[in-house]
């Protein structure tokens, strides 16, 4: 019983020092663009949670910022 325990101590040891050992630096996130035309400008942002909200004045953009698309757009009169 006492060999089965330092058995499966060594093993979580090892992983741990495997897991350590071959932890990566995450890569940077990839960056998106989105298209406005020149006289656009964005008067406010919002973030909440991954959706960001841009108002440019004449519409508002809803983005999910991490599939990096366009969720819509609402024209504002």
């Amino acid at each position: 019983m006492g060999g089965l325990l330092v058995l499966m101590l060594v093993v979580l040891l090892g992983g741990i020092a495997y897991k350590v050992a071959t932890r990566g630096d995450t890569p940077p996130p990839e960056s998106k663009s989105l298209s406005l035309d020149g006289i656009t400008t964005v008067n406010q942002m919002d973030l909440d949670g991954d959706r960001l909200a841009l108002n440019t004045g004449t519409e508002i953009i809803v983005i999910d910022i991490r599939k990096g698309t366009v969720l819509t757009r609402i024209k504002l009169r």
